[in-house]
């Protein structure tokens, strides 16, 4: 003897918020944002004696960098012996030129710090504006030193990527050092800025009505 089919006949139910989201939302991860801040301070090339530095300051809410990169506009006589060093506020240090470029002598030149470029700042010249990775040459025609004084500024070792800056917060002041490694031949920084790509470190809320309705 067969058993009667069984229907079943849709009923509506009402479900907490709370209950829906659980079952049909995945977590809403943070959104990144990438903000540029520029510096109002540029200086001088002196020789390491006295480096100069200029700064910027970074405000907002905390936030965990997920890349960083720096756009400096530089005039030099002989570029080699431009080094220039960036130091964040937890006090991570790269080198993003030293020795490259050789016997280059350049004008308003703008070079982007990028850990995707292509490749460095060339040895020798002619350099154009572009983006290329932090370059620290070991060796090249001044001999491949860094002369960044002692304390009150930073001392090595530095890094060598801007990498280093990752998983940081960017709140505060930021430091770029410049020097002359001879202090022979003239030149500046007439600009810099960094661009800041970072994720918030509290993720958004998610609001919904107190009850919500569906057909089971």
């Amino acid at each position: 003897m067969s058993s009667p089919a069984r229907t079943r006949t849709p009923r509506a139910v009402a479900l907490t918020a709370a209950a829906l989201l659980a079952t049909a939302l995945p977590a809403v991860p943070a959104a990144a944002a990438a903000h540029s801040f520029a510096s109002t301070t540029p200086g001088p090339w002196v020789d390491a004696a006295a480096a100069p530095v200029s700064t910027i300051e970074v405000a907002g809410a905390p936030s965990v960098i997920r890349d960083v990169d720096v756009t400096i506009r530089i005039t030099h006589d002989f570029l080699a012996d431009a080094d220039i060093l960036l130091v964040g506020p937890q006090g991570q240090s790269v080198v993003l030129l030293s020795d490259a470029g050789c016997d280059a002598q350049v004008y308003e030149l703008d070079l982007t710090f990028d850990q995707s470029a292509a490749g460095p700042v060339p040895t020798v010249g002619p350099i154009t504006s572009g983006t290329y990775l932090p370059t620290n040459v070991d060796g090249g025609c001044d001999g491949g030193t860094e002369e960044f004084p002692g304390a009150p500024f930073p001392t090595g070792p530095w890094s060598d990527t801007l990498d280093v800056f990752n998983g940081t917060d960017p709140i505060r002041t930021w430091s770029l050092f410049y020097v002359d490694d001879l202090g022979t031949f003239p030149g500046r920084v007439s600009s810099w800025s960094l661009t800041i790509d970072a994720d918030p470190t509290s993720a958004p809320q998610v609001t919904s009505p107190a009850t919500a309705s569906g057909t089971v």
